[in-house]
Parts: structure tokens; sequence; C-alpha cells
């Protein structure tokens, strides 16, 4: 099983600064206005290749500049897909089990114990942590990628 002290991302709770500090600087990063860059409410998605994944932030109000936003949603990024995002092409998916195995392939190690599956990725430097009883994402533990 990981190691339950190693940097943790999830959902609603893990800071975008923290993620960046893990991952390194982010290999491209997007940002969306609602309604238009006037309307002063932003989101952004941070996509990291190495790791294979994409951060969104739960968005923040530029008026108030709250830079200290939190993960609004993670991703898992097809990689050899991504130079054809501009083309329309499907890069981002939901990281449900089967879709990262599908995308990532077999993991380097994998432990499943109770409800639990663990699908550790050493060249990606991280490990997915999945409910085996819905097969969702519960979070994503950072092994010293960078």
């Amino acid at each position: 099983m990981v190691d339950s002290c190693q940097s943790e991302i999830r959902e609603n709770s893990t800071s975008i600064a923290d993620v960046v500090k893990w991952l390194g600087k982010e290999d491209k990063k997007y940002t969306t206005y609602a309604c238009g860059a006037s309307s002063g409410s932003v989101s952004r998605k941070f996509v990291f290749k190495k790791a294979g994944i994409a951060i969104t932030d739960g968005g923040y109000n530029t008026e108030i500049k709250n830079k200290g936003s939190l993960v609004g949603g993670i991703e898992i990024i097809d990689t050899a897909k991504l130079p054809h995002l501009d083309d329309g092409v499907q890069v981002f998916f939901e990281p449900t089990f089967q879709t990262i195995l599908n995308i990532f392939g077999e993991p380097d190690f994998r432990v499943q114990k109770n409800d639990i599956a663990e699908l550790q990725y050493l060249q990606r430097g991280i490990c997915f942590i999945i409910n085996k009883l819905n097969g969702l994402l519960i979070k994503i533990v950072v092994n010293n990628l960078i």
C-alpha cells in the first residue's frame, strides 16, 4: 500500500499551489472565462504531461484575486492524442479504473485491499487510489515526480 504521508491530490481539498509544487510547472495552462473575459469568473486547467493528468481549479473571481483555489476536477490525459487537441480530438478523460488502464496500460504495481485498488505508475510518479465498488478515483498520490 502507498505510504499515507506522501503528497495527495483530492478534489475540493488540495490547493492548486500544492499541486504545482509537487508536480512542477504545468506544461500547458488553459483559461476559460464564464461569459467572456470581462465577467470576472475564471476557470483554469493545468496540464502535466509526464504525470498524464490535468487539474482544473474550482474557478475564482478575478475581482477577489483568489489565487489559492482548490482542485475542482482531475482528468487523465491521452498524451499520444494531445498534439491533436486543437483538431477536436478527445484528450481528457474521467479517471475511472478502466479508463486509467485503457490509456496508461498495466501499472507497475497493482494492489487491491477490500474495496480499494491502487494503480502505481513509477515513471509517471503517481499512484491512483480507486474505489473498486464504483470504479471512481478517490485520490492521486504523488511520488516525488520532479
